[in-house]
């Protein structure tokens, strides 16, 4: 049986009898209110519903709808408007002013239980979006301010030397909440707002382990032009990370597009002049294409690794990466092949002229990373 509650608002008393017949008929609890006053105080009784008609005797329905949105107990309730006219305008006006459904008279009584529940499913499954919500947000809150993400750390080899030029950091939240992987961490952050927190966040504990651990070569730091944007990546918190600037490989990322483009690039030219090299990361894929590489102007190009992915035997794939590595040695850029896993892939970078390569073949992610390896080349 159905335990939902609805309060059904008129002053026409025919109307109502009807009306409370039909829905205790469908297992629904019924109250009833007369006027607008009324209506307000057995609100606060948290009715699943209201069935509010606009002509009351003491106010206009649609104020009495406005009132009950506008408290914050109350904003919850679902609300259908009855009005005595089917025009678009009275529909629209309702609407506009919180109901969730409008509807004129006379109605058919089976249309009537079906527009009910769905406002009621509508809305169930609202407030149950809402309520994840609510306990995503915070969680990301504790993560945030217990700073609880791990730095994971993948190697950046050089092909001249076969040694690493550096490592990159990336970042993991806890793996027992609801925010379990990396992904998930970054789409949550975006939808509330919290996306520049994050990264900071990320920022600081990839500084704090590189400086315990490794301190040497380039810290490559995954970065949104959102972040960027934000001008959060101030002169003093890159100062309180306590790093030699000199150390930050800037590694544009693909999450966020590029909004304010003229902020954007004043801010990366700020970054730029405390000794920061800048890379774009994912050339090759839907965002970064040569054309952002020339807006931008990098340090170095990070090659996607969908294009890497089988590259000896794909022989568009082979042009259009040579043709990468072409206009960036010409532009005196560094290029890095990313997503190296088979020794025939790594082959055919070295082949191309690829100036470094990062992948599992080479080294996996890991939170702890062993300083030696800036002494052992790549296969020896």
């Amino acid at each position: 049986m159905s335990e939902k509650h609805i309060l059904v608002v008129d002053s026409d008393e025919m109307f109502v009898k009807a009306k409370i017949k039909l829905l205790e008929s469908r297992n629904y609890q019924v109250d009833v209110a007369c006027d607008g006053a009324e209506t307000l105080e057995k609100a606060k009784q948290y009715p699943d519903l209201i069935l509010l008609s606009r002509g009351l005797p003491d106010m206009d329905g649609i104020k009495v709808c406005q009132k009950i949105r506008k408290t914050k107990r109350l904003e919850h309730i679902s609300i259908i408007i009855f009005t005595s006219k089917d025009t678009s305008s009275q529909r629209v006006e309702g609407l506009s002013f919180g109901a969730d459904d409008c509807i004129s008279k006379p109605i058919d009584d089976d249309e009537l239980i079906a527009r009910i529940e769905a406002v009621l499913r509508r809305n169930q499954v609202f407030r149950q979006v809402q309520e994840e919500q609510s306990a995503l947000a915070k969680e990301l809150k504790s993560i945030l301010s217990e700073e609880m993400i791990t730095p994971y750390f993948q190697p950046v080899y050089s092909m001249q030397s076969f040694l690493p030029i550096g490592v990159e950091a990336l970042s993991r939240p806890p793996t027992s909440g609801l925010i379990d992987n990396a992904e998930f961490l970054f789409k949550t952050a975006l939808i509330l707002d919290m996306y520049s927190e994050v990264e900071m966040v990320c920022w600081k504990t990839a500084v704090a382990k590189w400086k315990k651990t490794i301190n040497q070569g380039k810290l490559f730091l995954n970065c949104t032009p959102y972040f960027i944007e934000s001008g959060r990546l101030s002169e003093k918190f890159i100062s309180d990370l306590g790093i030699d600037p000199g150390s930050i490989v800037l590694e544009i990322t693909e999450r966020t597009a590029i909004q304010k483009y003229e902020v954007f690039i004043k801010e990366l030219d700020r970054l730029r002049e405390t000794g920061i090299k800048i890379a774009v990361d994912d050339v090759g894929s839907g965002f970064a294409s040569l054309d952002t590489v020339v807006e931008i102007r990098p340090d170095i190009v990070k090659i996607d690794r969908q294009l890497v992915r089988e590259l000896h035997k794909d022989e568009l794939k082979y042009n259009i990466m040579q043709a990468i590595i072409s206009f960036c040695k010409k532009s005196k850029v560094m290029t890095v092949a990313e997503g190296i896993e088979e020794e025939e892939e790594l082959e055919a970078v070295i082949e191309l002229g690829i100036d470094a390569v990062q992948g599992y073949l080479l080294a996996r992610p890991v939170p702890e990373i062993n300083p030696d390896i800036f002494t052992k080349k790549y296969g020896s």
